[in-house]
């Protein structure tokens, strides 16, 4: 039997909000740890670590303001953007 538009609908959605939110915990845990591991003193010798913390800074806010925003408004409906005064202008 095929799937018809509502049922591939939800299975996208779930695909969205169970695949969406094991990519933000699994992201966040590895920049804070990578925060927590290139901060350290034995590390913060090395000149490449700075671009490892810069680096892992910019993925925790991309994850959250990307990837958090996708899975509400794509998995759960609720959109901040449309609801928001400054996402609105």
């Amino acid at each position: 039997m095929p799937l018809n538009i509502v049922q591939l609908d939800l299975i996208g959605r779930y695909l969205n909000i169970y695949l969406g939110s094991f990519m933000l915990i699994a992201g966040l845990l590895g920049s804070c740890i990578n925060l927590w591991l290139f901060t350290r003193h034995r590390f913060r010798k090395s000149s490449c670590s700075r671009f490892v913390i810069a680096s892992s800074l910019f993925d925790i806010l991309h994850l959250i303001v990307a990837l958090f925003l996708r899975v509400l408004a794509d998995g759960f409906g609720k959109d901040p953007a449309s609801s928001s005064v400054i996402g609105c202008r």
